[in-house]
């Protein structure tokens, strides 16, 4: 569709790093997220389980990594050796 993870991110109403870290595959949507994206990309990401069918699922929660909450500013150095 051509959307950036920042506009994507606004649509689904979440934080560009968690989709950012979607698309890597280090995190999976919530069943809530996942639906919000099948709405927003037109596809199909859930399926319908059959009754009798095991399956365990667990609550996903979103964990913040040290990116997530520090702005690292890169320091340059000048000629001079002092930075700038």
């Amino acid at each position: 569709m051509g959307l950036t993870q920042e506009v994507l991110a606004n649509y689904v109403g979440e934080k560009e790093s968690v989709i950012k870290r979607i698309e890597l595959g280090k995190l999976k949507p919530t069943i809530d997220l996942a639906r919000k994206l099948e709405q927003v990309l037109k596809v199909k990401l859930l399926e319908k389980l059959e009754a009798g069918t095991n399956v365990e699922y667990k609550q996903g929660k979103v964990e913040l990594l040290l990116g997530d909450v520090v702005v690292i500013k890169e320091r340059r150095k000048s000629q001079g050796g002092s930075p700038t």
